[in-house]
């Protein structure tokens, strides 16, 4: 084949899912570029974030654009919303793969609250 499998899933908090305010709109159009006319409607903030990280997954070169790659939401669970990110990696080798994959996946955990979501983390009763 042409590029690695990556299949990553991250459990997002509900009650951070919630449509784009005026504040996270000038935000997402200055720094992620998106358009007025993305910005349309009750768009939701997750739909938002689903759609860039297909834009970033597709601008990488590490990234296999021919091969299929997204971002979709599985079925909900009691730990959140998972969002599976599913793409390939040119880079076959494992040491090399890795640093690639940990990379991609630690600029999308820094994205993640520039859009105003929370990933689902279970605190202990003692914090």
């Amino acid at each position: 084949g042409e590029g690695r499998r990556v299949k990553r899933m991250v459990y997002f908090d509900f009650r951070s899912i919630r449509p784009v305010d005026r504040e996270m709109r000038e935000l997402l159009m200055s720094r992620y570029r998106f358009k007025e006319s993305e910005m349309q409607g009750n768009v939701v903030n997750m739909t938002l974030f689903r759609r860039y990280v297909e834009r970033f997954l597709a601008s990488r070169d590490d990234v296999n654009p021919d091969m299929l790659f997204m971002v979709r939401q599985l079925e909900a669970t009691n730990t959140g919303l998972p969002l599976e990110f599913y793409f390939f990696l040119r880079q076959k080798e494992w040491k090399p793969y890795e640093h690639h994959l940990a990379e991609i996946m630690e600029q999308i955990y820094a994205m993640i609250p520039d859009f105003g979501l929370r990933v689902y983390q279970r605190f202990s009763d003692k914090e």
